[in-house]
């Protein structure tokens, strides 16, 4: 959410997107398949 990156968050696997809206749901679920497909 934009209130974790406005307070400075950070995570060790979590990188914030420049997509917004529906685009950010269709980057993620890219990077999703991506990561299954080469773990598989």
């Amino acid at each position: 959410h934009g209130e974790l990156a406005d307070a400075g968050w950070t995570g060790p696997a979590i990188a914030a997107l420049p997509e917004r809206g529906v685009l950010a749901g269709e980057r993620i679920l890219r990077e999703f398949l991506k990561t299954v497909r080469t773990a598989g």
